[in-house]
């Protein structure tokens, strides 16, 4: 007999999040029957850049749900937690608010990869009852929480709820939902669940599998299967561990890719780019002009510091020519190598580890920079941009504080802070800003053009 029918509710928070909400779905051995994405963004924009993938994929709008981030914020008085709110909620009215949601679906917290095999861990029961990995521990501020949302939701479990990933049964949210909301009567579901909130509470004070399981275990007791600290639970990475290679409890692997070391790249991560929507356009579109600048029906790109390739990975319909990416990080090379040719087989892509400051860089028409010269000194900068004059055209993107002051880098493990003007002292390229991006940490996010 076949699993009951779920689907999977991910929450794009922006789209700093976009390359994590990909990886979350290679990752994924199991097969919804839908994947709803809710983003904050507009919905039709984003539905080429996961027309590969082999499910079903459905785009919701946030605005389709009855609360924004300020009125979390504001009924929480906890703007710090505010996003972390605002993804508990999405978890529990996407009950409401999907109408077509399946008789069950499955929530993965948005900084979490599971990294697993099909045998290894089951959704569901022998007897196709939702199964629940829970663990020994209790948060008391959760369940002050819980409490206050309705007197009779209690401590009915003898074990914690809290987990990355959790499969929840649609009509018996929805009931949860009504059952709380009718103990406030005029108040919606959301500002009782924020209202509950203990102000002064600097860490995250509230569950929703803790209230959704122990509202279970007290209304439906026997409709699912619990597993106390399961030595087959699938193993989760978090998405700070993600890019940092102190992973705990040893190796992980999938399809042969080791996440243990796999992408750490230093303290500066791709997602920390503040993007709106039309500014990754935008930085697409100055890619696909500089090409059409080349009188020409070939064209090699190299991309120096390919790193994951994110943004070049979602550019590729303008990458129809050649192209060749070179990065030091091996695990980068070897993840690029094996999804991105299953991807577009058809695609001239290369990949290539290499110190391109000890190597001499590949021939090609126009060179692509991105978040790479923070990492070098002057020397090695130097050293790279007699290389580069062999370009018609170089594409330079740096993080950049607004202090125009270049400082020298002794160390290609941690960036400097300010970032790198090339257009500053020692340098003085003379470079056209073609792209300029005010982030909301006090920084800015350009790319500039250099003809050779």
């Amino acid at each position: 007999m076949d699993d009951p029918k779920w689907d999977l509710v991910l929450l794009l928070l922006d789209l700093t999040h976009l390359a994590f909400i990909h990886y979350q779905l290679q990752c994924l051995t199991w097969t919804p029957n839908t994947i709803y994405i809710i983003i904050d963004t507009d919905v039709h924009s984003l539905q080429s850049m996961f027309k590969e993938y082999p499910f079903n994929i459905q785009f919701v709008s946030f605005k389709r749900f009855p609360f924004t981030i300020n009125q979390i914020s504001h009924a929480s008085h906890n703007e710090k937690n505010a996003i972390e709110y605002k993804q508990h909620l999405v978890w529990l009215y996407a009950s409401e608010v999907l109408l077509e949601l399946s008789p069950y679906y499955l929530i993965i917290k948005k900084n979490t990869l599971l990294v697993t095999n099909k045998w290894e861990y089951k959704l569901f029961d022998e007897k196709k009852l939702p199964n629940y990995s829970v663990s020994h521990g209790i948060y008391l501020p959760n369940i002050q929480h819980m409490n206050k949302l309705h007197p009779d939701l209690k401590k009915y479990l003898a074990y914690s709820a809290k987990s990355s990933f959790f499969i929840l049964e649609t009509e018996c949210v929805r009931e949860m939902i009504d059952f709380i909301t009718d103990n406030h009567k005029t108040k919606p579901f959301w500002k009782i669940y924020t209202e509950a909130l203990d102000p002064y509470n600097a860490s995250i004070d509230a569950d929703p599998m803790e209230i959704y399981l122990n509202y279970m275990q007290w209304k439906h007791p026997n409709t699912f299967s619990m597993s106390v600290n399961l030595w087959n639970t699938p193993k989760t990475i978090t998405e700070s561990q993600f890019y940092d290679d102190k992973l705990v409890g040893g190796c992980y692997k999938y399809n042969n890719i080791d996440f243990k070391s796999l992408f750490y790249t230093g303290p500066i991560k791709h997602w920390n780019i503040t993007y709106q929507l039309n500014s990754l356009q935008s930085y697409l579109t100055i890619l696909k002009q500089m090409r059409n600048t080349l009188d020409k029906k070939e064209c090699k790109w190299v991309d120096v510091g390919c790193g994951n390739f994110f943004e070049t990975y979602i550019s590729l319909p303008f990458l129809t020519d050649n192209y060749i990416g070179i990065d030091i990080n091996s695990y980068y090379i070897h993840f690029n190598k094996t999804i991105c040719k299953q991807r577009y087989p058809n695609t001239s892509l290369i990949f290539e580890e290499m110190d391109f400051t000890n190597n001499v860089l590949p021939d090609g028409d126009i060179c692509i920079i991105k978040n790479v010269l923070s990492y070098l000194s002057y020397m090695q900068i130097f050293s790279l941009l007699r290389q580069l004059k062999k370009y018609t055209i170089v594409v330079i993107t740096e993080e950049l504080s607004y202090c125009r002051l270049n400082k020298d880098n002794d160390s290609t493990y941690y960036p400097r802070m300010n970032g790198l003007w090339i257009d500053e002292d020692p340098f003085n390229i003379p470079v056209k800003s073609l792209l300029s991006i005010p982030m909301n940490n006090k920084k800015l996010w350009r790319t500039v053009v250099w003809r050779p």
